[in-house]
């Protein structure tokens, strides 16, 4: 009932003395441990006037505690290369940790002080406000965002979950410190959390750290009913359906109808809510199964819909406190309009479906490999399924997520039966009639062999794991595009996933537990890590019992995938949504002039992503001619990391990467830096502002490339320091180092509002002077050398990141040795060298992005600071 790798991992449940529950989940050996803490309150407990308050509540625990100030805790996870981070959700907030083992203690102790002994310094309170109002004024920026405010007003109708996260501009600008403060005392009781501790450690030594840090004292109120209470404080499974908290508007009013509204800035589309069962009905777990299969587009559902000739539905599951749904969403267009009544009435038809033994089976798979994957990055795990765990702790983890593997076809068409015979519903139709138009090295270990075909093949051992995983990267990317449209390579991947033969690959990998990734994900801000001119990818990952059968399968159909003639319109159809999402990205739109601007007519300068209106244009005969030359021995450098021996794992990977044809490598042209670099200006719709200063290093010394990592790395905290935390001119700013083929890119970038553009111009400038006239000295350095590394560590848990490192690696040095391990030999010298040769304001391209309507226009650099 489940692939090889995606058992059960080993977990144990108790309740701590001062009423907190705590699930210990062992990963032995991993040498990291997460600490997560989740508070059982979000958006969906505020008042009319406190909207935002959870959020805003977030922010402020970080500004300090009685033991503890804020730059003392952020000084800690540097020096010790850990992750701290929060996020906040309509009916839950979750703080999480990520250290090395060693640290567990002391990361208990500074997350406890964080969550019950903060202090909210009035100095602090101000610039947390701003930083808050900008995040609003920021996330109002991004595509969807308006259209999700929009649609959740009547999907979530009636109930607390129908408000925004963030709150509003008005209630954060009047929220009080009294407020925050008895919000504070009212729901951050050791009562109301749950704590999960993931990774290595030792159980008997950890609960007794957790013990004195979250339950040495009684907080707030030390009355004897309080006490009574705090004793009395109720099962996981009794907090998840409601008791011993008041919980405002848990369920929506389901409707039943169809609400049309008519928004000429918000994209056309239907979405629907329908209700499930909740985590706590037997028959969850077959909903969780069902739920699998309709996003994979099978049922009746998306067959109607097609007769009709509609988009595929876009298909997700919602857990809450008190029911579970599905969230449908469908495309926009005269169709959807015009066949709106009927849309919800197809909902019926899913009571009657009877999903055979093996598709139940095949969305079992599919499920518990997911989960087996996603385990292996605990911070991930937690950021994915944070909420449910917060709201349900082990009821859902062992209840939902266990129950799946004893799920059976019949009990999936009885709960269909119940469930869609009369469904309860909530619709939103947008009519477009209203629209305008510290883990071991990725490298260490590996074994790499050169293919008489020109193809390097790399394996690295990772003992005990559950998972393989496979990275093909694909160089020379935009050397290989300079006689093709541009963009063709984002076509021809979209191709390989979206034709027939690319969803059958992906419902035969379905089938065992695999999935395949082919290009970065649009909607994810900020991991662009793949958005590379250097070089495509494909990753794919599987239990590890799967993996060899899931390479065949891929490598069968990268080599003899035929394509029919309606694929490349499909796939144009499918490209055009991510383009246009693309496009829409302020936070894209300016990294794409700040490449332009530093590389000109050269390859890098070249646009990674089609525009909309040319990939129209892109006919087979260049696809094919594209095609032959895309994918071959020159090209492919392909890592896989696994359980088994690196040898034995190379040897495979060779009997599959030999049968493509022989190439020459493509050869970057080299790169002549621009006379006088620009100050790009352009206006944007958007009411955020966006700063950028681009340099652009030549030459492939991996020592001189970790240099300027650090240098990068130092420009980035003095940065958060200096313009977000002293300033609060920003939401988002720091310096980020994208490495290519000959050399990299450093861009240091900043968010703001269109009336700070000239104050964050200044700051920024005088940060970049600072780096010369002020060098960092050996502890800033080191602090900064173990940020990095503890970034790499954390990426480093998926054994897919572990291998996209590696070809990295082998891609830009021609060797395994990680880049990562050269950092501890740099000195404070070969930071200042890269400084002075490369990051000088005068050297910089400048890219601005300002709100408001008019034409593009470019003036003559000012240097900035000055």
């Amino acid at each position: 009932g489940a692939p090889p790798g995606s058992e059960a991992p080993s977990r144990v449940v108790e309740r701590i003395p001062c009423g907190a529950e705590v699930i210990y989940e062992s990963h032995p050996g991993s040498g990291v441990v997460l600490l997560a803490v989740s508070v059982g309150v979000g958006s969906r407990y505020e008042t009319p006037e406190t909207r935002g308050i959870s959020h805003f509540l977030e922010h402020l625990v970080f500004d300090g505690s009685e033991r503890y100030s804020r730059r003392e805790i952020s000084g800690w996870i540097d020096d010790v290369g850990g992750f701290l981070n929060a996020f906040t959700r309509k009916e839950s907030t979750v703080y999480f940790m990520l250290v090395g083992t060693e640290h567990l203690e002391q990361a208990a102790e500074v997350l406890s002080q964080m969550l019950l002994h903060s202090i909210f310094p009035t100095g602090e309170l101000a610039k947390e406000r701003k930083v808050v109002l900008e995040e609003i004024r920021k996330t109002a920026d991004m595509p969807g965002s308006a259209r999700t405010r929009l649609v959740d007003r009547f999907l979530f109708r009636g109930s607390g979950l129908a408000e925004p996260v963030l709150g509003y501009p008005e209630t954060i600008e009047m929220i009080t410190r009294g407020q925050i403060v008895d919000f504070y005392r009212e729901h951050y009781t050791p009562t109301g959390m749950r704590i999960v501790l993931m990774g290595d450690f030792d159980i008997v030594r950890a609960g007794g750290w957790l013990e004195d840090g979250f339950c040495s004292v009684d907080l707030y109120d030390t009355s004897p009913d309080a006490a009574a209470r705090r004793r009395g404080a109720g099962t996981g499974s009794e907090r998840g359906e409601g008791a011993g908290r008041d919980r405002p508007g848990g369920v929506p009013r389901w409707s039943n109808e169809i609400t049309v509204r008519r928004d000429k800035n918000v994209e056309p589309g239907l979405d629907l809510l329908v209700a499930l069962p909740p985590v706590s009905d037997g028959d969850f777990p077959a909903a969780l199964i069902a739920s699998r299969m309709l996003e994979q587009g099978a049922g009746p559902f998306a067959d109607s819909l097609d007769a009709l000739g509609l988009p595929p539905p876009e298909i997700s599951l919602e857990v809450h406190g008190e029911f579970s749904a599905l969230n449908i969403h469908i495309g926009g267009g005269e169709g959807t309009s015009r066949h709106a009544h009927r849309i919800p009435r197809l909902l019926g038809n899913l009571a009657a479906w009877k999903p055979s033994k093996e598709a139940v089976e095949s969305a079992r798979v599919s499920f518990l490999s997911s989960d087996a994957i996603n385990r292996e990055k605990y911070h991930f795990y937690i950021m994915l399924s944070g909420e449910r765990i917060s709201l349900f702790g082990d009821t859902y983890l062992t209840g939902a997520i266990e129950g799946v593997r004893s799920v059976r076809a019949r009990d999936v068409t009885r709960m269909l039966a119940c469930y869609f015979s009369k469904p309860r519903f909530n619709c939103c139709l947008v009519d477009p009639s209203g629209s305008s138009a510290p883990l071991r090295d990725a490298g260490e270990g590996a074994a790499v062999k050169t293919l008489e075909n020109g193809a390097t093949v790399a394996a690295l051992e990772r003992p005990g794991s559950g998972v393989g995983a496979l990275h093909i990267l694909v160089r020379g990317r935009s050397v290989l595009e300079e006689s093709a449209p541009a963009g063709i390579t984002e076509v021809l991947n979209t191709l390989f996933e979206s034709s027939a033969a690319g969803e059958e690959l992906g419902r035969r990998l379905e089938s065992i537990g695999a999935c395949v990734q082919w290009s970065d994900n649009p909607y994810i801000p900020f991991d662009d890590y793949y958005v590379n001119p250097s070089f495509s990818f494909i990753r794919l990952e599987a239990p590890a019992g799967s993996f060899r059968e899931a390479c065949t399968l891929l490598i069968e159909h990268l080599s003899g995938a035929e394509f029919a003639g309606g694929d490349i319109g499909t796939a144009a159809g499918r490209l055009a949504r991510e383009v246009a999402m693309r496009s829409g990205s302020p936070r894209a739109r300016v990294k794409r002039l700040l490449y332009r601007g530093l590389f000109g007519a050269h390859p890098y300068g070249r646009e990674i992503f089609p525009r909309p209106e040319s990939i129209a244009g892109i006919v087979p005969g260049q696809i094919h001619r594209y095609r032959s030359r895309y994918i071959t021995g020159g090209t492919i450098i392909a890592a896989a990391v696994t359980p088994e021996p690196p040898d034995a794992i190379t040897g495979f990977l060779g009997e599959l990467f030999e049968r493509f044809p022989s190439t020459t490598r493509s050869v970057v042209p080299r790169y002549a830096a621009p006379a006088q670099p620009d100050t790009i200006g352009e206006v944007s719709e958007k009411e955020g502002a966006y700063l950028s200063a681009g340099w652009y290093m030549d030459g492939t010394d991996a020592g001189r490339t970790a240099a300027l990592l650090i240098a990068g790395g130092v420009l980035s905290g003095r940065m958060q320091e200096s313009i977000r935390e002293r300033k609060g001119l920003a939401y988002s700013t720091g310096c980020g180092v994208t490495l290519l083929k000959g050399g990299a890119v450093v861009e240091a970038y900043v968010g703001t509002r269109g009336g700070n553009m000239d104050e964050a111009i200044a700051a920024l400038g005088a940060e970049i002077d600072r780096l010369s006239a002020d060098p960092p000295a050996p502890d800033e350095i080191g602090a900064t050398v173990r940020r990095l590394t503890g970034r790499a560590s954390r990426r480093g848990l998926s054994s897919i990141n572990s291998a996209y490192s590696l070809c990295l690696d082998l891609f830009l040095f021609g060797e395994g040795q990680p880049l990562m391990s050269r950092l501890a030999a740099v000195g404070k010298s070969d930071v200042q060298a890269v400084i002075a040769d490369h990051l000088q304001p005068e050297r910089a391209v400048l890219v601005k992005l300002l709100p408001g309507k008019g034409a593009k226009q470019r003036s003559m650099p000012v240097r900035m600071g000055h």
